[in-house]
C-alpha cells in the first residue's frame, strides 16, 4: 500500500507526499481557472483559527450565499459546545524544511507565506 496505517513506512513518503500535494494544487489550479468570478473565497489559514465565526460568515458573504449573517452565531454555539481547538505542532527536520521550501515556495508566496529554510 502506498499509505497505510501501522504498515512500515515507505522511505520516501514525505517525498512523495510532497509531489502529490504539488499535483494537486496544478489541478486546483487548472479547475479553479474555469470558475466564474466570485465562485471561490481564499482564506488564509490564521484567519480562519483565530476568528472561525467571522470567517466563515465572510464566505457565505462573499460567495453571496443566503443566511450569511446566521453563520457567525451558529459557528459560536458550536464551539462553545465542543470547546476550544488547540492545532497540533510539527516541527520538520531541516532536511525536509529544504525539501518544502524547494517544492512549495510558488505556493507560499502565492499566499502569503514564507517557507525560508533555516541555517543548517
Amino acid at each position: 500500500a502506498a499509505v497505510g496505517l501501522q504498515s512500515r513506512p515507505r522511505e520516501d513518503l514525505d517525498h512523495a507526499l510532497l509531489d502529490l500535494g504539488a499535483a494537486l494544487y496544478r489541478r486546483f489550479d487548472a479547475d479553479r481557472a474555469g470558475l466564474a468570478p466570485g465562485r471561490l473565497v481564499d482564506v488564509r489559514y490564521e484567519d480562519l483559527a483565530q476568528d472561525p465565526a467571522a470567517a466563515l460568515g465572510g464566505i457565505y458573504d462573499r460567495l453571496g450565499l443566503p443566511h450569511a449573517g446566521r453563520i457567525p452565531p451558529l459557528v459560536e454555539a458550536y464551539r462553545a459546545q465542543v470547546g476550544a481547538y488547540r492545532p497540533a505542532v510539527h516541527e520538520p527536520c531541516p532536511e525536509l524544511r529544504r525539501a518544502i521550501a524547494q517544492r512549495w515556495s510558488g505556493y507560499a508566496a502565492r499566499y502569503g507565506y514564507s517557507l525560508d529554510s533555516p541555517a543548517a
